[in-house]
């Protein structure tokens, strides 16, 4: 996802600090702890880990990668329980204290973050650690090693948790690899026993024995790298070493990017070679020699200069100088939300975390506070969401909006708030974010119309308000004005019904925005607020011809995902021109209250900037999202590709072809291992999607093999899985993710196609929040090079490489010019060979037999050909048989008789003249003209002469295309065997054949009626979506009823309970009355479950039921439609019968009359030949007459073998077309049995599945539901 511009900003490695590595005392608490524990914290030299070690207790620690933030001072975190705040305090206030903490934020998520807090001897060494730490772990470099730095993590790992005696624990390093399996201990004993380490259980290490070079060694024989070993057996050819040529050769062929410029990304040579070899050879000697071993070849196919994406693109690389509006902005939708939409618990720390990780526009929804205080908050209105304070949560963004990058944040206010807490909100944060906030426009951008948005870099560091803005009376004329002149498309659902306006979005017509329509409509803006909105100013979307008429790039309009998917499939130019002038946003609609996402890359390919997802859920969406935003310094802007810049280029998101000025690409992954994948004996697969354009999107279609029980280095070898056509690479990501055969995700690793370094390489996975993993792998072979399209690879070929081109058609000439007879070794000027369809079309091979035959060769020139031509060229066979026979091969080829059959639209696709050489000309006119091998219809030439005494010269000539029926009604050629009976007319004849079912389910109508069917089918899965939705909410607010009720009868019984046990303890029978109470709660609480379960299996079965229910009905209602789809095709088959017997007669007629007219003309030939060399008059006339016999004779003959032939062949053409009406039944039949066996499966498997979150969907894929 990126422009074309580069903007390199270099990244350095991390730095380790000094204070860091020599460590410090500190005072250690979390949220668990009921009193601090002192001990000495350190990191690591290499930066990958920080450790602690209490006295008599074993080493902890914590790696970097998953510290999310450091935080001290004000930030810092406080101890609620007095008790263990005393403990941990060294004197001082609460604000010293603060002052000398260090709070440590890790998590696997955003929602469920852990604190560790250590709290130091002075505010100087917390602040220390605080800026050293922060370094480390926001270094992008620092969680994008190579795995070989994942392995001295590892390492080391094992070297911190050391026994009090210094040494390292063998049950450590079998338990940081195997969890579970018997087996797999044993193997890890095994690999240990290997390499002359103790291998008991109990055993201990010395760390003089245990070096990383023996860890290594150790990881080699434990994953037992026999696909390495594989590759390295076919480079070095039965030998123990590759030579400094093979590894130059393996580089450039095997690991080079075959599209990458020379000059600017020279081939490796020697000296290159040498140096890999210098640097990752653990022999010496081999060294010395230029020699590379398979273990020096493992260690660089693990190393940093084979990295799957080029280290460049995590950098800030792209042009960050364009205006807002040409970027994909990372988003965040409902951000306060950490879990469900309607009881989910609202936070100020999530929206710490999605800054921190990126996001760059943040949502908050105000409502007035109903404190004393008065005080605006955050939370889902009229739900059961918790509230937080807006002070907390502006306090918490301008603590972290800068913190890992400079790049701006939107602030998207959904306002509900009266005109005097927006008052306060204003204040809050003019006060709070103070020179960060943009509170007016900028004099180089003001708002005025036509104006584009400001530059990125003008925007750094600033903090821009999107709220609804204070229009004045006039505007407010003006909008209304423009509104009634415009017809709005865009406000009504599609069964008509009006949708509600929010803050300028556009929203979907469901029950929740129903229901809030009247309470969530927002108050007019408050003057100091509207003040501070500037150049993100929402509006009602009308349409985009209103927008550009307008032409305001500072307003900008949301759409719920719903309204903006059908936009996108009405008008998708205009959607694309939008948002190269303004922002648009879009959200998750009403009906995803489990907080699931929708698919961000739809919106993306139409150049959405503001896509904001749910960033508490980790599921697919969230994942490419994290993903993609990783990249360009996740700086969370993505500089979008020029075609959705430019206002000079249009481009459709739905485009199939290439777009104009872009090469499409093409991608092959051959997944070969994976090493340490999971603790667990379980079985593994792998699964390679694409993600991109709906043409280059490419889901669920490539999965590996499962290999069973085998989490450390199982073998998958699979054929590669093709991505042939790429059409925007820029666009397109490739997600590799690994499953146990449960399903279960393991890892998972998004990838830019078009940074994507080819050759063998080894992908380090990521967890769901795109975290890398330490030891997880898997080892591929990735190929990317150019689209070809199908049948022009040996054309690319030969122009990549034309000398190996040229050589491998010099010896097919050979191996061909052995099979020549002696009668058809003569002089090339009269003879021609049969060569291959390239070869004939260049024209430039020899005359085999030039100088042999002086005596035949003169005698044969007496006959007066004239060669005005040169010998070696197509245009001397022209030529002759131009002197020869009256006509040119042109003539043959482009029959003007074939041109009147098939008029305009039913021409041979026979479109280039033979005479002329193919034409080249730059690498995106060879890949787009057909090559000659395909395009002539000159496939073969025989040209026999034989000398006679006193008979004359007879020339053959035969060309070969056969035609047959396409998809577009055209007729294309098809090849004919050639026999001795039509070879005198077979230039000429041209097969037409019956349409496949295929072809007759692609013609127009049929595809219409398909498409209505389709539409009528949606309609009714879309009903019965509300349906369930309908019912869900339903047992939602029963549910929540009776926990309720039930909440309020357990309160009371626990203060009947509280009141009798007060009374029992000045009786003396209190412990007797506590166990009374305790079983009156046991047994209400058991009998609440029940009462709990019970409602949850009605309402199960009652889901049940409806889902079963809608799809019996779906089933009903496509069988229903299955009668009329073949009735038209019936209609469709029985017109084309006819059209073809039509066509078949009118090719006959005219292959009949063109092969009169060449018989006529052959004789005349004959005859004037016969007139120019025989002098005598009277022998002059013997030969004409028995010339005319001979025509006559041969004429008759052939026209009845003709007439034969062409009674045979319609007879074949009605038989076909039988076979073909006899196949359609059977088809219907097999359809009507494949519905009722797909409903059968879905059917069944609906009570297992999670009903809350699926729909009923007949033909969702490979599914039963639609989510």
């Amino acid at each position: 996802m990126a422009g074309g511009e580069v903007y390199f900003e270099k990244l350095r490695p991390p730095e380790v600090a000094e204070c860091l590595t020599r460590g410090s005392t500190f005072i250690k608490w979390d949220d668990d702890s009921t009193t601090g524990q002192k001990c000495v914290v350190k990191v690591d030299q290499a930066g990958h880990l920080i450790y602690w070690k209490a006295e008599d207790k074993e080493t902890d620690f914590l790696e970097l990668t998953f510290i999310r933030d450091i935080r001290t001072g004000r930030s810092a975190r406080m101890p609620k329980d007095p008790k263990l705040r005393d403990s941990v305090r060294t004197g001082g206030t609460d604000e010293e204290l603060l002052n000398k903490t260090v709070t440590i934020v890790h998590g696997t998520n955003m929602v469920d973050v852990i604190f560790i807090n250590l709290v130091s001897g002075s505010a100087n060494i917390a602040t220390q650690w605080t800026e050293a730490l922060n370094k480390l772990i926001h270094n992008i470099l620092a969680i994008n090693v190579c795995p070989s730095t994942y392995l001295q993590k590892h390492y080391t790992k094992l070297c911190v948790t050391v026994s009090p005696d210094g040494k390292v624990l063998v049950k450590n390093i079998i338990k940081y690899i195997t969890s579970s399996s018997k087996e797999d201990r044993k193997r890890v004993q095994e690999a240990l026993q290997s390499v002359g380490l103790p291998h008991g259980k109990n055993d201990l290490i010395s760390l003089d024995e245990f070096t990383f070079e023996i860890f290594l060694k150790f990881y080699n024989r434990l994953c037992n790298r026999q696909d390495i070993d594989k590759i390295f057996s076919e480079i070095a050819k039965k030998k123990p070493y590759l030579t400094t040529e093979q590894v130059v050769d393996f580089i450039n062929n095997n690991q080079r990017d075959p599209r990458l410029n020379e000059i600017l990304f020279p081939y490796c040579d020697p000296e290159k070679a040498q140096e890999i070899i210098n640097k990752y050879e653990p022999n010496k000697d081999f060294v010395k020699k230029g020699h590379f071993s398979v273990r020096g070849l493992t260690r660089y196919l693990m190393s940093y200069d084979n990295t799957i994406i080029n280290p460049d693109r995590l950098s800030i690389h792209q042009d960050m100088t364009q205006n807002l509006a040409h970027y994909f902005i990372n988003s965040s939708h409902n951000t306060y939300l950490t879990g469900h939409q309607l009881t989910g618990k609202s936070s100020v720390e999530i929206y710490r975390q999605v800054l921190l990780i990126g996001c760059r526009c943040i949502e908050l929804d105000c409502w007035d506070g109903r404190t004393e205080e008065q005080e605006p908050v955050i939370t889902h209105g009229m739900t059961f969401c918790t509230e937080i304070a807006f002070k907390d949560v502006i306090e918490a963004i301008a603590e972290c909006a800068f913190k890992t990058t400079d790049y701006p944040v939107i602030l998207s206010f959904e306002n509900h708030c009266t005109p005097k807490q927006q008052s306060k909100m204003a204040a809050y944060c003019v006060n709070i974010f103070g020179d960060m906030l943009l509170d007016k426009p900028l004099e180089e951008y003001p708002l005025e119309d036509g104006k584009p948005l400001p530059s990125l870099k003008s925007l750094l560091r600033k903090i821009i308000i999107k709220n609804k803005k204070r229009t004045s009376k006039r505007e407010e004329g003006n909008e209304n004005d423009t509104s009634a002149q415009t017809t709005i498309t865009d406000n009504t659902t599609e069964n008509g019904e009006n949708k509600p306006e929010m803050n300028g979005e556009v929203v979907e017509n469901n029950d929740n925005s129903k229901d809030r329509d009247q309470v969530e409509e927002e108050a007019a803006p408050d003057t100091a607020l509207s003040e501070l909105v500037n150049y993100i100013q929402p509006v009602h979307f009308k349409s985009f011809e209103n927008s550009a008429k307008k032409n305001r790039s500072f307003e900008m309009s949301s759409f719920v995902e719903t309204v903006a998917t059908g936009q996108l499939k009405e008008k998708p130019v205009e959607f694309v021109n939008y948002n190269k002038r303004q922002l648009s946003r879009i959200y998750p609609k009403g009906t995803r209250v489990g907080s699931e996402n929708f698919m961000p890359q739809i919106f993306w390919n139409a150049g959405c900037q503001l896509v904001a997802l749910n960033f508490q859920t980790l599921d697919l969406p969230m994942m490419l999202n994290l993903g993609i935003f990783e990249y360009n310094g996740r700086c969370g802007y993505l500089l979008k590709p020029s075609f959705m810049r430019r206002p000079d280029r249009t481009f459709d998101p739905f485009a199939e072809s290439t777009v104009d000025g872009i090469i499409a690409g093409a991608v092959t992954v051959k997944v070969i291992s994976g090493q340490m994948l999971t603790d667990k004996k379980v079985g593994t697969y792998v699964e390679v999607d694409m993600y991109g354009l709906p043409a280059d999107t490419v889901r669920k279609k490539y999965r590996t093999k499962v290999v069973p029980n085998n989490g450390i280095n199982p073998v998958y070898d699979e054929e590669p899985f093709e991505f042939k056509k790429v059409v925007l690479p820029s666009l397109a990501v490739l997600r590799i993710a690994v499953y146990e055969e449960s399903g279960k995700l393991i890892g998972q690793r998004v990838l830019p196609v078009d940074g994507l370094h080819p050759g063998y390489r080894h992908i380090k996975l990521r967890n769901e929040c795109n975290q890398p993993l330490c030891l997880p792998t898997i080892f591929v072979n990735i190929v990317t090079k150019d689209y070809v399209p199908s049948g022009f690879e040996d054309f690319a070929a030969a122009l990549c490489d034309p000398i190996a081109y040229q050589s491998q058609e010099e010896k097919r000439q050979q191996q061909l010019a052995a099979l020549l007879d002696e009668e058809e070794e003569v002089d090339g000027d009269e003879v021609f060979e049969e060569r291959p369809p390239e070869e004939t079309t260049k024209g430039t091979s020899t005359p085999k037999n030039q100088n042999q035959q002086p005596e035949e060769k003169s005698k044969f020139k007496s006959m007066s050909f004239k060669r005005s031509e040169p010998r070696d060229s197509l245009s001397a066979t022209e030529a002759i048989l131009g002197q020869r026979r009256g006509s040119s091969i042109s003539q043959f080829v482009h029959r003007e008789s074939l041109r009147d059959t098939f008029g305009a639209g039913m021409k041979p696709q026979l479109q280039h003249q033979v005479s002329s050489p193919y034409p080249v000309s730059g690498r995106a006119q060879s890949l787009q003209t057909p090559p000659p091998s395909e395009t002539t219809a000159l496939c073969k030439r025989t040209f026999s002469a034989k000398r006679r005494e006193g008979k004359t010269t007879s020339l053959i000539i035969t060309s070969e295309p056969v035609y047959h029926w396409s998809r577009s009604s055209t007729l294309v050629p098809k090849r004919r065997p050639k026999t001795e009976e039509d070879m005198s007319w077979n230039h000429i004849y041209v097969k037409v054949e019956a349409m496949t079912i295929e072809q007759l389910k692609e013609q127009k109508n049929y595809v219409k009626l398909l498409q209505k069917n389709k539409k009528e089918h949606d309609i009714l899965v879309k009903k019965h979506e509300k349906e369930k939705d309908k019912l869900q909410k339903g047992h939602f607010l029963e549910q929540d009823k009776m926990f309720k009720d039930l909440e309020k009868e357990k309160s009371s019984l626990k203060r009947r309970i509280e009141k009798e046990l007060r009374k029992a303890e000045k009786k003396g029978s209190y412990e007797e009355t506590y166990k009374r109470g305790m079983d009156e709660i046991n047994s209400l609480s058991k009998a609440h479950d029940s009462k709990v379960d019970g409602l949850k299996r009605v309402h199960r079965d009652h889901m049940i039921e409806l889902l079963q229910r809608q799809l019996a009905e779906q089933l009903e209602f496509s069988k229903k439609q299955i009668d009329p789809q073949y009735e038209e095709l019936d209609r469709v088959l029985q017109q084309s019968h006819e059209d073809q017997l039509k066509l078949l007669d009118d090719v006959h007629a005219r292959q009949m009359n063109d092969l009169k007219k060449d018989q006529d003309k052959m004789n005349r030939e004959e005859l004037k030949f016969l007139s120019r060399h025989v002098k005598e008059k009277d022998e002059l006339q013997r030969r004409k007459r028995e010339q005319n016999k001979k025509h006559i004779e041969q004429s008759v003959k052939e026209r009845h073998k003709m007439k034969d032939f062409h009674e045979k062949e319609k007879e074949e053409l009605i038989v076909e077309q039988q076979k073909i009406s006899e196949q359609m039944k059977s088809d219907k039949d097999k359809t009507v049995k494949e519905l009722q066996a797909l409903y059968d499966k879905k059917y069944q498997s609906i009570p297992s599945c999670n009903l809350e979150s699926i729909h009923a969907n007949l033909f969702a894929e490979d599914k039963i539901t639609s989510l």
